[in-house]
């Protein structure tokens, strides 16, 4: 009897703990210089958008969140796949950081369907990518463009960085342009086409 009272009072009090203290979201973020010299542009263009901060916001349980921006000179473009409340959606955005012109636009579904891209895209690595800022990723360039993957999913925020995978040599470059390509193919963009012959 005595037990059954003590566990009546833990849960409710166990409850109340959570509740005033919930969880917080893991960081995965590299400690480099990159992620200090594009996430000034990109946090600008969340802003804009009216997105929430990745890095410091905790997604209901189900939700996914990924952010997949391209910078290129003086262009920042981003493709923000959604499930939210088990609904889908992915939104394209851009910015000329030059005339500071902004657009935004809710892409059609993906061919394959949302489940089926999904599958396509976590097969094919974005969630599991390792930084491309390495010895044998890197790739120097006067100029170039740069690749960058948020994601916040399953109480974890990560992000990593491809530069110019399409000079780089290493397999985790050729992935990316992989899943670059299903970006493509997936939303009928053009948007790693152009620049990754």
């Amino acid at each position: 009897m005595v037990f059954v009272l003590l566990l009546g009072l833990a849960v409710p009090l166990i409850w109340l703990v959570r509740a005033r203290n919930p969880p917080q979201t893991r960081l995965d973020v590299p400690q480099k210089a990159w992620v200090q010299i594009f996430f000034k542009e990109i946090d600008e263009r969340t802003k804009e958008a009216n997105l929430i901060n990745l890095r410091t916001t905790r997604l209901v349980d189900s939700d996914i969140e990924v952010r997949l921006w391209k910078i290129n000179g003086f262009d920042l473009v981003g493709i923000v796949l959604r499930r939210s409340a088990g609904k889908w959606s992915a939104t394209y955005l851009s910015k000329d950081l030059q005339s500071k012109k902004t657009g935004h636009e809710l892409l059609e579904p993906p061919r394959s369907g949302w489940e089926g891209a999904w599958e396509r895209l976590v097969g094919a690595g974005l969630l599991t990518q390792p930084d491309g800022d390495d010895e044998k990723c890197r790739v120097l360039t006067k100029d170039g463009l740069s690749y960058i993957v948020e994601s916040n999913l399953n109480n974890t925020y990560r992000t990593y960085i491809y530069g110019n995978p399409q000079l780089a040599v290493c397999d985790e470059a050729k992935q990316m342009i992989k899943i670059l390509q299903i970006v493509d193919q997936e939303f009928g963009l053009e948007w790693a086409k152009s620049d990754l012959k």
